[in-house]
């Protein structure tokens, strides 16, 4: 117990006050469910990401890598993925690809691996239950990313 003595223990108190104040971590606020659209700096690009109302943000969860087709948009496809992903408590990653004319070009490869990155950032993934698919030029460029 601390007792003042000629008034010097005060300013040591408000001084241990003011270092637990600020070296108290901040705590993160819980994710938001639903879509969340976020950059990707490392290649210029963007992702959707989709958590499912129904999910456990605090435990591992799988992850469902989408590729959207040639021309497309990953916002073309979150009515599509939205149902499934809440049937099964997935979250959906939706990256941009570099160029309108499919997969497989500039910095795509890259831009895959930094969606789920930032994404692991984000949420806790169960990296055993991290899949890819994707939608015609989308599902041939998943399939050659699976495979290499």
């Amino acid at each position: 117990m601390l007792v003042p003595r000629e008034g010097r223990a005060w300013p040591a108190l408000g001084l241990l006050f003011v270092l637990a104040t600020v070296a108290a971590p901040a705590v993160a606020a819980p994710p938001v469910p639903g879509w969340l659209r976020m950059n990707i700096p490392a290649t210029g690009s963007y992702l959707w990401r989709y958590l499912p109302p129904g999910a456990d943000p605090t435990a591992p969860l799988p992850v469902v890598l989408f590729l959207h087709g040639a021309g497309g948009a990953p916002e073309n496809y979150q009515d599509y993925v939205r149902e499934a992903a809440d049937a099964a408590k997935a979250v959906v990653v939706l990256p941009k690809s570099s160029s309108s004319l499919g997969w497989g070009l500039g910095t795509d490869d890259q831009t895959v691996a930094e969606s789920l990155r930032l994404v692991k950032q984000e949420l806790p993934v169960d990296d055993h239950r991290v899949s890819i698919a994707g939608h015609s030029a989308g599902g041939a460029y998943a399939y050659l990313l699976a495979y290499t």
